[in-house]
């Protein structure tokens, strides 16, 4: 089962490895095999009790398998229609999160609230969305409660200002523009009615060294091409058991990658004023590429949708600070933990591969007249009060986002 040519070749990557998942099955596959081999081994000279104990295997295996279709037909995309749980999309929920001291709020408890269609914010329903906002956990923000997202900023200033615009929040931790491409297959284009204005693209760090072979999160990592109707990838986008195997993957790799939400004291990191690489646009040209393109085909899927776009390249701005000329990055201990071409880099690094990311989008926009907006040109964040990690804002800090948002998109209302 384990060890032939075809399986190898199905189940490993070129690199000789595989994934947590793939793992998982391959050990499911030959704990079966090998018991299997038991029975009979065991029972080979003795047909009364083999028979039985057939009788009592199978009747289990039955039952086993009978149990696992109920539960896919139930929880899995194969009957229910318009049945999001592939895109790791959460609806109807709310939850309280413990802030475990991320940062100083009254009750350490942030609120988190999901609607039925997956959007979290206030507004009419959705024929009434002006800006639906599209990005990975720093737009998603689930450890900041109801009312203190940049997005209830935005729509409250909106408000104040005697304009009824509504900002609605369609963030999912982890999600790139792969994953904001699969929102459009899967998501956005099954919800009735749904009317949006502007598509307002929050992107950056999880564009920044995706691995499109092998994405990380969300629908993110069940597409490599979207287009692709194999048996398997229908029973990505269909199974449960999948989906729950799926999200046992990402918590372990987010857990590798230190993606998790933690509490990182930024002053008592390691700063340096000096790259540890030196030719980054060599470095960088193929995620570049993958890059541009995928955003090509984001702004035509928002163009189709019949809306237009916004871009907002988001500030990671507990990787990189600049003092007059000069740059200083955060230990690469920090900054990352893969690396980009297998080579480490630092703080000051980041900096110069996000200016080649950050140029490209712009460039992109400038040529379609789309809106861009580089958060760091305009706001300097405090790292002690309005970040809590590298990139992730404390409520001060998405006050600051969506005042900041607020000021430059108004005249598009």
């Amino acid at each position: 089962v384990f060890l032939n040519p075809i399986s190898f070749e199905i189940v490993f990557t070129q690199d000789g490895e595989t994934d947590i998942v793939t793992k998982f099955i391959l050990i499911i596959i030959n704990l079966t095999v090998l018991l299997v081999y038991c029975f009979f081994f065991f029972y080979k000279n003795d047909i009364y009790n083999f028979y039985i104990k057939l009788k009592f295997f199978g009747f289990n295996i039955f039952f086993l398998m009978f149990l696992i279709i109920i539960l896919e037909l139930y929880f899995g995309n194969w009957i229910k229609k318009n049945n999001i749980n592939h895109l790791n999309i959460t609806r109807n929920a709310t939850y309280n999160f413990q802030l475990n001291n991320l940062y100083p709020w009254e009750d350490s408890l942030s609120t988190y609230v999901r609607d039925e269609l997956g959007f979290r914010g206030e507004y009419p329903g959705p024929s009434n969305i002006n800006i639906l906002t599209l990005g990975g956990s720093t737009t998603a923000q689930k450890f900041i409660s109801e009312g203190y997202t940049w997005q209830d900023i935005m729509q409250k200033e909106f408000f104040k200002n005697g304009k009824e615009i509504y900002v609605v929040n369609a963030g999912v931790d982890g999600q790139s523009s792969l994953g904001h491409l699969a929102a459009f297959e899967d998501w956005f284009n099954s919800i009735p009615n749904l009317r949006v204005d502007y598509f307002l693209v929050y992107t950056g760090i999880n564009d920044f060294m995706l691995n499109e072979s092998s994405p990380v999160f969300g629908r993110d990592y069940l597409i490599n091409d979207i287009n692709k109707k194999s048996s398997f990838s229908i029973l990505q986008k269909k199974s449960a058991l999948f989906f729950a195997l799926q999200k046992l993957k990402g918590y372990y790799v987010a857990k590798k990658r230190r993606a998790r939400h933690q509490k990182i004291d930024l002053n008592e990191a390691n700063w340096f004023d000096y790259p540890l690489l030196s030719m980054h646009i060599e470095e960088y040209k193929g995620y570049l590429e993958k890059y541009e393109s995928r955003m090509i085909k984001l702004l035509k899927k928002i163009n189709d949708f019949g809306s237009k776009a916004i871009i907002v390249s988001h500030s990671a701005n507990g990787l990189w600070m600049k003092e007059g000329d000069i740059i200083y990055g955060i230990d690469a201990n920090i900054c990352n933990s893969d690396g980009i071409n297998g080579k480490r880099y630092n703080g000051v690094d980041y900096y110069y591969f996000k200016s080649l990311l950050n140029n490209k989008i712009e460039e992109i926009c400038n040529l379609r007249d789309v809106p861009y907006l580089d958060i760091d040109d305009f706001l300097i964040f405090d790292l002690n009060h309005d970040l809590y990690d590298t990139m992730h804002n404390t409520p001060s800090g998405a006050k600051k986002i969506g005042y900041l948002l607020y000021d430059k998109l108004a005249y598009l209302f």
